[in-house]
């Protein structure tokens, strides 16, 4: 992102922020504070996308509305979803194909055949082949 975009995002975050602390009890704080603590919840949240920011806040409220939410909690909350989705996907790949043998049984006869007429010796002592 552009420092304008980022600028933008941010902003539009903490609104997305601002509206559900509002229903929450508001510590009477000076408005140095205020700046302070949007800001706190900004840094903490400016990677991820408006839309999940956003969900995972009306969720918050949904599931919690006695008990206001700091960014850590949000953050969990989407880190959850996110490994959730990937989860998901990694389920719906199709399974990898049984491993096929290296060695085909032909393969393997033909290759003891030509260790017995170079080596009898040694021959005579790998196991037999089960036919």
């Amino acid at each position: 992102m552009t420092p304008q975009q980022c600028a933008e995002h941010r902003g539009r975050i903490g609104v997305e922020v601002r509206i559900i602390l509002n229903g929450y009890w508001q510590p009477d704080e000076s408005p140095e504070m205020q700046k302070a603590v949007l800001a706190h919840w900004l840094d903490a949240l400016e990677d991820w996308p408006l839309d999940q920011v956003r969900g995972a806040l009306i969720a918050w409220q949904m599931d919690n509305p006695n008990r206001r939410p700091n960014p850590g909690h949000i953050v969990q909350m989407l880190k959850k979803r996110r490994g959730e989705q990937y989860a998901q996907k990694l389920a719906a790949l199709p399974k990898p194909a049984e491993a096929q043998p290296v060695v085909t049984e032909e393969a393997r006869q033909r290759n003891l055949e030509v260790v017995s007429q170079l080596f009898p010796t040694i021959a005579k002592r790998m196991p037999e082949v089960k036919e």
